[in-house]
């Protein structure tokens, strides 16, 4: 290297920090202040979604799962915001609260089965403090109408949901995304 170059970007330890003591203690005090000044941990689930996020999201799920088996779109509207988008497997995506909840009433007025059971397992969950985005299976049981006596079929679904809290702290879904999962 020319010495010209390293003359004229050597630079000096202040005199304070060139004495032992003073290196170690800043080694010692700094990272403890650094700690000391770190926000408070708040209280987090394995992935990464406060634990109280994921207790509200999966009761959201169960509510949903619930108006779905008993085909209540009135409950159903409400776990929606107004411009959510709705993009489900074999279906034609539906924009806005009204759309998806047309779409669900025309589907509980034609299907010829009854669904016994939905069953949400949330894989992964991150969240703000107003939005969180879910990922996971979903099962749904369903009979045939017309034949009671059968066997139950069980479908499975992956799926992405978005979520946003609301001013009145409920959760609703922004953004919904599910396709045919084929492991069981």
């Amino acid at each position: 290297m020319p010495e010209a170059w390293t003359a004229r970007y050597r630079f000096s330890i202040p005199l304070p920090l060139k004495s032992h003591h003073m290196r170690r203690a800043l080694l010692i005090f700094l990272p403890a202040a650094m700690l000391a000044c770190r926000p408070a941990a708040k209280s987090l689930s394995v992935d990464g979604a406060p634990a109280g996020v994921r207790a509200a999201i999966q009761r959201a799920d169960d509510d949903w799962a619930k108006a779905y088996v008993a085909g209540d779109t009135a409950a159903l509207a409400h776990m929606y915001v107004d411009d959510a988008v709705s993009m489900q497997a074999d279906t034609i995506d539906e924009a806005g609260r009204a759309a998806i909840v047309g779409g669900l009433a025309s589907e509980f007025a034609v299907r010829n089965d009854t669904v016994l059971a939905v069953k949400t397992d949330i894989v992964s969950l991150e969240s703000t403090d107003s939005l969180a985005w879910e990922s996971g299976r979903v099962a749904f049981t369903r009979r045939l109408r017309a034949r009671a006596d059968t066997v139950p079929h069980i479908g499975h679904y992956k799926y992405v949901t978005f979520w946003q809290l609301g001013p009145d702290a409920r959760w609703r879904i922004r953004r919904d995304i599910s396709v045919a999962d084929s492991r069981p």
